[in-house]
């Protein structure tokens, strides 16, 4: 059973990074077996994608810029994988270090009903679930117009393709001071360039279909 990257789900039109740190270019991850004998695939993947966003909040808040913010997320990959909830723990990136990071105190001060993913995620890697973690992996990505001056303010609070979770601000970070007008246009000629793609295609399906009907009479 396999359950799509959640890294590359919140990229551009979900095109899958060959380096990903997740899923090393494969664009998923392999549910345990072990997991699946107890829990419903649904819950094992959602546990999947807390966990990892989970682990990205703590880098996120605890570490600057200058520091190791994938560590922690491999860190948790191995845990996934460790406990079976993943069949197989990714290669460490060349530049990564997979390094642990505690949950501060106040997070667990407060304790609440946990869905099952979330349970799952706490019972494996120790990482305590926040109520937005599970609402963040299925955000939409928000898109910059030209008129827009998000980095105007500070450093990007979104990823490179707009999304807000930590995993994808970790794992596809935004670069401070990006053109959002050249983005903006950039991504309108891709647009049309995918329109055109898709007549060309068409047209071309077409003519193949009237060469095997003229071939076949």
């Amino acid at each position: 059973m396999l359950r799509l990257c959640p890294a590359c789900t919140t990229r551009t039109q979900q095109v899958v990074d060959p380096g990903c740190l997740v899923c090393q270019g494969t664009g998923h991850l392999v549910l345990g077996p072990a997991a699946l004998s107890v829990y419903e695939a649904v819950v094992v993947a959602e546990a999947v994608a807390i966990a990892l966003e989970a682990a990205a909040r703590e880098a996120d808040m605890a570490l600057s810029l200058s520091d190791n913010r994938t560590g922690p997320v491999l860190a948790a990959l191995e845990e996934l994988a460790a406990g079976g909830i993943i069949t197989h723990t990714p290669a460490p990136h060349p530049a990564a270090t997979v390094t642990n990071i505690t949950p501060a105190p106040s997070r667990r001060r407060h304790p609440r009903p946990l869905t099952k993913g979330e349970q799952l995620c706490f019972d494996f890697t120790g990482l305590w679930p926040e109520p937005q973690d599970r609402r963040v992996i299925t955000a939409a990505n928000h898109v910059y117009t030209e008129h827009d001056r998000p980095h105007a303010r500070g450093l990007p609070t979104l990823s490179a393709a707009g999304h807000p979770s930590h995993l994808a601000r970790i794992t596809d970070p935004a670069e401070p001071g990006t053109n959002t007008r050249q983005e903006a246009r950039d991504r309108h000629t891709n647009h049309q360039h995918a329109q055109a793609l898709i007549k060309a295609g068409t047209l071309a399906a077409k003519r193949k279909t009237r060469k095997k009907a003229k071939a076949a009479a």
